[in-house]
């Protein structure tokens, strides 16, 4: 058969395009798929730029009533920042560590020597009492000192009465050694 001149070409031209139009449907649906898709994302992205746009507006409202109170701290802050930028302020904790360790149990031991001191003296006291009750006890006066007008005249009565009265008030230390 003879060939005709540029028929073989027409030919495989309607073919070409008859496979492009078979495939337009499917392609239609694809092109469908993706717009609706595309309509999804749409929607959702607006959702979402409202939602920004209602909390862009919260925190707004949240910067507009904190504003002030913070620019208020500003001058405040800066002092306490040039106080902590005070290389003695890192020896803090080192101090009060050594108050705890060796200040402390100083003032305990202290305390404990006072309690023990007033019951010493609660002691002499009340033993001066009792041996100034005894007869001639005023010839253990020092010989150059008269006896005081205001010292009062110690009697029998008088150093038992002071024998049984607690000279220290109650819940001090030392007071039950």
């Amino acid at each position: 058969m003879p060939r005709v001149p540029g028929l073989s070409e027409l030919v495989e031209l309607m073919r070409a395009q008859t496979e492009v139009l078979a495939m337009l449907p499917r392609t239609m649906v694809e092109l469908n798929r993706s717009v609706l898709r595309l309509t999804e994302t749409l929607a959702s992205a607006r959702e979402t730029v409202a939602s920004t746009q209602r909390l862009t507006e919260r925190l707004s409202h949240v910067v507009d009533e904190l504003e002030e109170p913070v620019l208020a701290l500003r001058p405040g802050l800066e002092r306490l920042a040039v106080v902590l930028d005070d290389p003695s302020v890192s020896t803090v904790p080192a101090t009060l560590r050594s108050l705890q360790d060796e200040v402390l149990p100083l003032l305990v031991e202290l305390r404990e020597t006072q309690g023990k001191v007033r019951a010493v003296a609660t002691f002499a006291e009340e033993a001066g009492v009792r041996l100034a009750a005894f007869p001639g006890a005023s010839l253990l006066r020092p010989r150059g000192r008269p006896a005081d007008p205001g010292d009062p005249v110690p009697t029998a009565a008088a150093a038992e009465t002071h024998a049984t009265s607690p000279t220290s008030a109650p819940g001090e230390p030392g007071q039950d050694e």
